[in-house]
């Protein structure tokens, strides 16, 4: 009987769980239509270094000069406000 009692009170070995786990990725386009904020081009604290934000997060960091981002924040308005393409 005090076998049985001890069998009890042992915790149970572990059992590897298999499930299987699905990720989603979010890949946003800063061509796309329906993004809740602006992309931008902003400065970086360091000498020569602009960061392109999308969703207000930092996603690519560029090598780029003062006009550099001027001219890149013109070209990422073009891109983002012209007409569809017609078919």
């Amino acid at each position: 009987m005090m076998l049985l009692a001890e069998e009890l009170c042992r915790p149970a070995s572990p059992r590897p769980v298999q499930q299987k786990i699905r990720l989603t990725y979010v890949r946003p386009s800063i061509l796309d239509a329906y993004l809740e904020t602006e992309p931008f081009i902003d400065f970086c604290p360091c000498v020569n270094v602009a960061v392109l934000y999308v969703h207000n997060h930092p996603t690519a960091v560029i090598a780029a000069s003062a006009l550099d981002v001027a001219s890149m924040q013109t070209l990422l308005f073009q891109l983002r406000h012209r007409s569809p393409r017609q078919q």
